[in-house]
């Protein structure tokens, strides 16, 4: 977490994301974000929580789907695919 950066609960999170409160939970339940404990409360760096967003798109996004569907298309054609 950068130094001096702003932590807000779940339901601030919500807000700055646009998405519902569920969405948040749903997400921190899959990993998919961090949070941090400050003294038993839940917080989140937002910064951090859209890197780690980015991150995931980049990883499982559309591009990410479609770099695979050419590996698998060129290895079907190439006779791989049996």
């Amino acid at each position: 977490m950068a130094e001096g950066g702003v932590l807000v609960n779940s339901v601030g999170l919500a807000v700055a994301l646009g998405v519902s409160l569920r969405t948040v939970r749903r997400m921190r339940a899959a990993e998919e974000i961090k949070p941090i404990w400050v003294r038993g409360a839940l917080r989140f760096h937002i910064p951090d929580v859209v890197e780690s967003l980015r991150d995931r798109s980049r990883k499982w996004g559309r591009a990410a789907n479609a770099e695979k569907l050419k590996a698998e298309t060129l290895k079907a054609e190439m006779g791989g695919g049996r």
